[in-house]
């Protein structure tokens, strides 16, 4: 996917999330997306349905779902870091295979990202 593709679906994420009240944190490499969302359950499960639909989301794998009072991003209605060895290292090993991640690597994942946002500022 070109940058200026990845460019569009961050700006109009953003505005979505904005409106949705959702945060989270998006990761990409030129092959590979990585998300964490938070927020009302009824405002995810739309986001999903409509992320399903997209026929750009090939292999949508949904990787835990579960309920928490406090946020991990409560700033980042969309926080987005490109391809960087962050994808080579963590995102890559974990995505090859069309399984469901694993818890571990779903918290190796969102512990990466929760690093990032903080030095992102």
């Amino acid at each position: 996917m070109q940058q200026r593709e990845v460019d569009a679906i961050r700006t109009a994420s953003l505005a979505r999330n904005s409106s949705l009240d959702l945060t989270g944190v998006l990761v990409t490499s030129e092959s590979h997306f990585a998300q964490y969302l938070e927020g009302h359950q009824l405002h995810l499960d739309a986001v999903m349905a409509s992320m399903s639909a997209d026929a750009r989301h090939d292999d949508l794998v949904l990787s835990e779902v579960s309920a928490s009072p406090d946020r991990r991003f409560p700033t980042w209605h969309l926080a987005c870091f490109a391809e960087t060895s962050f994808d080579r290292r963590f995102i890559q090993p974990r995505t090859k295979h069309a399984e469901p991640l694993s818890l571990a690597d779903v918290g190796a994942l969102l512990a990466m990202m929760k690093t990032l946002t903080m030095a992102a500022g």
